[in-house]
């Protein structure tokens, strides 16, 4: 069950198609919209570079009240005529805002980019949102179409993993809902038994579970498609408008030296 729905605004880029999906979500499980804005003024990052001024200072935090106010404005613009229950916070960064998404169903946010002027990383906090917060979080394209559908027809990843498995659990409530679920394994060789066997177990949970749903075996030898590729092609040649995977299987260290599956994921959708 969805009762609530969080929506972070922090990245200008994006933030309309964001706002839109998050919307759609919480309407149609019928849930409260909290729009979320962390303040960010990163002064302890300006030590290294000698002393600043009271003015700078000043200068710097009153550009992030009003960055603020805009996302605030937004918000409320947009859901106002849509939604019955929505709410607005605002944390600063320091006050472990990580600890406040632990209290919403799911999180939205968009694509990872560098925004120019602000010296920020988006692809490091949106990193940090996927693997520390135990929250499910969906990472909606910066060129999402508003007036698409969401969550109607689902891409589950599935490989049996940790991750996996977590993100299944997670995500029920929107496989419920959907239209129809494909659920796609990618190997790296052909082993019938195998696939059988993950076909039905997987299948027959899901069907149990009320999911209308269907079994896709999938394979790449990494040399001319990743898993992340492999998985983006089945979404557009079927329709697919959410693809649902555990986040980061591997260390972090060994993602980013080498990729995978979210990363790709996060950079390509």
């Amino acid at each position: 069950m969805i009762k609530d729905v969080m929506v972070c605004l922090n990245n200008k880029e994006g933030r309309e198609s964001v706002m839109r999906a998050a919307v759609q979500l919480a309407e149609n499980h019928s849930a409260r919209l909290t729009g979320l804005y962390i303040t960010v003024t990163d002064l302890p990052g300006l030590a290294p570079y000698g002393g600043i001024s009271g003015e700078a200072v000043q200068h710097i935090l009153d550009l992030e009240e009003q960055r603020a106010a805009e996302a605030e404005t937004e918000f409320h613009t947009l859901t106002g005529s849509t939604l019955s229950e929505t709410a607005w916070l605002k944390i600063d960064q320091y006050d472990e805002p990580l600890k406040m998404v632990s209290y919403t169903d799911i999180l939205f946010t968009s694509q990872a980019s560098y925004e120019p002027g602000t010296g920020r990383d988006r692809g490091r906090f949106l990193d940090n949102m996927i693997l520390e917060t135990g929250t499910p979080v969906v990472v909606v394209p910066l060129e999402w179409d508003s007036s698409s559908s969401l969550g109607t027809r689902v891409l589950l990843g599935w490989d049996e993993s940790r991750e996996s498995t977590r993100a299944m659990r997670d995500a029920l409530p929107v496989l419920q809902a959907a239209a129809k679920t494909d659920i796609v394994t990618v190997n790296h060789h052909y082993d019938r038994d195998d696939e059988l066997a993950k076909g039905v177990e997987i299948s027959a949970y899901l069907s149990h579970r009320d999911v209308e749903c269907q079994f896709y075996p999938a394979y790449t030898d990494d040399k001319r498609h990743t898993i992340g590729e492999v998985l983006l092609a089945h979404a557009n040649e079927h329709g697919d408008d959410l693809i649902v995977i555990g986040g980061y299987g591997h260390t972090r260290l060994r993602e980013l030296i080498l990729g995978g599956v979210t990363r790709h994921l996060i950079n390509h959708s």
